[in-house]
């Protein structure tokens, strides 16, 4: 069931009509990233790498853009701790985040099914990414006293000049699990895979 009473905001700024999301049609992927342990010359331990992106799917154009040198491939965002970025939504773009530090949550909300997913991770021992299409709503989110570190690819690349961001505030989201109108299903992404954790209490 779409969920009509979330209000988001997102505007075109050519037409300057509303933005309108579009309902999903896959379920986003959230799997384990491949992570190496690396060592200097003298084989001590000296870090990690960690894969961000697959090549899933070709790299997308953004819709008449021509200047391709503004437009931002990978970046990396921090969550202070305690706190929550989003919840944003995309009307043309496929995210990938990659929590890659610190105690994250990444929040996937499919207003249609009434649905949000929510996927605890350990970003400093475990890390995950989460592939989402156009149409969810994401937040990313650092859990007790950690800052919590992302790696974002945006596929069509980030370019300010096309503007197909929708923002949906977070309490209305908590307004709706209040309600019982979303229910929410977390899960701790552990080295052996996907543990659902219980059932929120209504």
């Amino acid at each position: 069931m779409r969920l009509p009473y979330l209000p988001y905001t997102g505007m075109n700024p050519q037409t300057g009509e509303p933005l309108e999301m579009p309902a999903p049609t896959v379920a986003p992927i959230i799997e384990p990233c491949k992570r190496i342990p690396t060592k200097d010359a003298d084989h001590a331990p000296n870090g990690q790498v960690i894969e961000v992106a697959k090549n899933y799917q070709d790299l997308r154009e953004n819709v008449g853009k021509q200047d391709r040198r503004v437009e931002t491939l990978v970046y990396i965002t921090t969550v202070t701790p305690g706190c929550t970025k989003g919840y944003h939504g995309h009307t043309a773009r496929t995210s990938t985040y990659v929590a890659v530090g610190g105690q994250a949550e990444i929040h996937v909300l499919n207003q249609d099914a009434g649905e949000l997913l929510v996927y605890e991770i350990e970003g400093d021992e475990t890390p995950y990414r989460v592939i989402a299409e156009p149409g969810y709503f994401l937040a990313l989110k650092s859990r007790n006293d950690s800052i919590a570190t992302f790696i974002g690819v945006p596929n069509p690349p980030f370019n300010a000049d096309f503007n197909e961001q929708v923002e949906l505030h977070p309490s209305d989201v908590e307004q709706a699990i209040a309600d019982g109108r979303l229910t929410v299903k977390r899960f701790r992404c552990a080295p052996e895979g996907l543990v659902a954790s219980a059932p929120e209490a209504e």
